[in-house]
């Protein structure tokens, strides 16, 4: 039986991943293609040397191999309490000219125009963002100890990768740092795994 120490041992901070699409201009030109043969597909073929429908499916599969070839997947790791902690306080609420505190920036106890997208560079553990984040907690929290003045969040790559991410990638991307850091953790379930394979039923 695994005693509590080993499994403290072996814990490890929760992490997920997310793909990000960075040829979304592809996307148009396949639903076109797949339009065109969609309706080739419903005439019948009318000349021996075919109609172009395999010069379309050739496009089609192309184009898909290009987009998987612009896909890069994220690989995200969730802050430690303390670094979580110390990302917040380095991002209180906002206020504006009277000093009031901005009413939705206060229910989340923090600053909703920059904290997400700190946390989503530093939740980032690969690809290799040109980043050091142990480096930028460290420093972070050494300054707040100190009353210093706080680092700004680590730059890299980010600022290209950024200008190119629509809306809704970005959210996504944002997302999904927040709930890997706040999210409940729960046991995956696989349901392909679960299923019986009958070559392997009598193993």
């Amino acid at each position: 039986m695994t005693t509590i120490q080993e499994k403290l041992d072996a814990a490890r901070l929760p992490e997920r991943t997310i793909s990000i699409c960075l040829r979304g201009d592809l996307v148009a030109e396949h639903e076109i293609a797949d339009a065109e043969l969609e309706q080739l597909q419903k005439q019948p073929v009318q000349r021996l040397g075919g109609d172009g429908r395999a010069a379309l499916r050739e496009r089609i599969r192309a184009l898909e191999a290009e987009m998987a070839e612009a896909t890069e997947v994220f690989r995200l790791r969730a802050p430690t309490r303390r670094q979580y902690r110390a990302l917040v306080a380095a991002h209180p609420p906002r206020r504006n000219e009277k000093d009031e505190v901005d009413e939705a920036d206060q229910v989340m106890g923090l600053d909703r125009s920059t904290f997400f997208e700190a946390l989503m560079r530093v939740s980032t553990i690969s690809p290799d963002m040109g980043v050091d984040i142990e480096a930028y907690f460290k420093e972070l929290i050494e300054a707040q100890d100190a009353g210093a003045d706080l680092p700004k969040p680590p730059q890299g790559d980010w600022p290209k990768l950024i200008d190119v991410l629509t809306d809704k990638q970005y959210g996504d991307f944002t997302d999904a740092a927040w709930y890997l850091s706040r999210g409940e953790i729960k046991i995956p379930f696989s349901r392909a795994a679960s299923l019986t394979n009958p070559s392997t039923a009598r193993e």
